[in-house]
């Protein structure tokens, strides 16, 4: 809107100004109004796309044999196609940062999706300006509209499922990298202009050692363990990476046909750090929204181990969660109260939760039986309890007291009032310093979760409350003796 503004008021005015001074304006009146826009993954590849447009898609076409100017269809393809080639070019860096993953199908989504979008547009104009002086016309005109959006939603959703080959997932470059690819852009935007050759090559190489000596003298951090909820809407996933490199993951989201968590969470995250090992994986118990995403990952990932309640669920994704687990030869484990999982040497790690007889203790259903994981590493604990409801919990409570202490909880059964009973979150919430809970949870409310008593009961323990619904995944860190939660957005 800025940019289309400004151009308008040159035209107004009789001025011309260069597209990229046009650009550099929008983006400083947008950073005046709200700075911290430039941190945006938003604003970041908008000016991406823009500049690189601006910038680039005049030296392709300059590259173009005349043949494919010989015709309006022939130069129309050909722009569309360079343009979306230039916008791709630009927004490659900022994608492969944040998310590990760019794809060249708009070069061929694009030649659909611009005309659709370019017809709907007008089509929603025309319905506007006749839909009050002429009924007949305006909904002939809406009809339309709704067609051309239709068919651009068609064009998106049958595209990124034809064209899933185009993209490339990789793990997030070194600086050195995107320093590299950034510089080698800058020089092909300029590459046409033997004045400005050498000048622009040199900013690349430049730019190129300046991210070099970054990545290179970039202090070492100290050693840490980490915990990242997930966010995979109503179900559990978090995983545990240990300072000697080893990951652990805990439940795996929900599934639906469409994909499910492993494909749109946990996967193009494990890309994206390239984790291609997840040591154990641990199901708590075998509810769909936290054994879902275990298939996908056992077909794309290596899996050292699989651990479990022993309890077996009557469904078909639990049988192919088996069958894949017997063909691709991944040992299993069962645990029961008192075992400890090997899954690092400085990392404490012990179940809490069955018990080897939990009918004798009063304790019932497949929520009861989830396995309860208690994570240590120097003087900081986390508790991760599945979907335990208030009779595992006083189980729990009455066996262990104040070692239930932890500095960060997985809030149990998504903030369900079947549990975070007051003894238990009392229990908790005991340990030193300031404790976080997190509640991994979907948007939606059908569920009634999280209940807003149940968060009320562990704010009033002065615990700081997470939800994914709300923040998106949750990660906290820790070095031994203080806890924190990484900003990774």
């Amino acid at each position: 809107v800025i940019m289309a503004t400004l151009f308008i008021g040159g035209i107004f005015f009789q001025r011309s100004a260069h597209p990229l001074n046009t650009l550099g304006v929008a983006a400083l009146v947008l950073l005046a109004v709200r700075p911290p826009a430039l941190f945006d993954v938003g604003f970041q590849l908008s000016m991406g796309a823009v500049a690189s447009i601006v910038t680039l898609n005049p030296r392709f076409l300059e590259m173009m044999p005349g043949r494919y100017r010989a015709s309006e269809v022939a130069e129309w393809l050909v722009s569309t196609v360079t343009v979306s080639a230039a916008a791709i070019l630009g927004t490659a860096p900022v994608l492969l940062y944040h998310f590990g993953w760019v794809s060249a199908a708009g070069l061929l989504l694009n030649v659909a999706g611009i005309p659709c979008t370019g017809l709907a547009l007008t089509a929603a104009i025309l319905t506007a300006i006749t839909g009050g002086m002429w009924t007949m016309a305006g909904a002939v005109f809406g009809s339309a509209a709704d067609l051309f959006v239709q068919g651009l939603l068609a064009t998106s959703r049958y595209g990124a499922e034809w064209l899933s080959w185009a993209g490339l997932r990789m793990a997030t470059p070194d600086p050195w990298v995107l320093g590299a690819l950034a510089a080698g852009l800058i020089a092909l935007a300029q590459w046409p202009r033997p004045r400005n050759r050498w000048r622009w090559v040199i900013v690349g190489v430049l730019l190129a050692t300046v991210s070099v000596w970054g990545s290179a003298t970039g202090r070492k951090a100290a050693p840490t363990l980490d915990v990242l909820f997930f966010d995979v809407g109503q179900g559990d996933a978090a995983l545990v990476s240990t300072p000697e490199g080893r990951h652990v993951l805990v439940d795996t989201g929900p599934h639906s046909p469409s994909g499910g968590a492993a494909e749109f969470s946990l996967l193009p995250y494990l890309e994206r750090w390239g984790i291609h090992r997840l040591d154990d994986v641990i199901i708590t118990h075998s509810d769909e929204d936290h054994l879902g995403g275990l298939p996908t990952l056992l077909r794309e990932v290596s899996v050292g181990r699989v651990v479990h309640n022993g309890r077996p669920a009557d469904t078909e994704l639990y049988a192919e969660t088996r069958r894949l687990r017997d063909r691709k030869e991944v040992s299993q484990r069962t645990v029961r109260r008192g075992d400890t999982l090997a899954i690092s040497p400085s990392v404490r790690a012990q179940v809490l939760s069955p018990p080897r007889n939990p009918a004798r203790r009063g304790i019932e259903g497949k929520n009861n039986a989830s396995v309860v994981f208690h994570l240590g590493y120097g003087e900081v604990d986390f508790l991760l309890p599945g979907d335990v409801e208030s009779g595992a919990e006083r189980d729990l409570v009455r066996t262990y007291g104040g070692q239930l202490a932890s500095r960060v909880v997985k809030v149990p059964h998504h903030g369900s009032t079947t549990s975070s009973s007051p003894d238990f979150v009392r229990a908790v919430s005991g340990a030193d310093g300031t404790p976080h809970a997190v509640v991994s949870v979907g948007q939606s409310e059908q569920y009634g979760m999280p209940s807003e008593k149940v968060l009320s009961r562990w704010r009033g323990r002065g615990v700081n409350v997470h939800s994914t619904a709300q923040e998106g995944a949750a990660w906290m860190r820790t070095d031994g003796k203080e806890v924190w939660e990484v900003h990774w957005k």
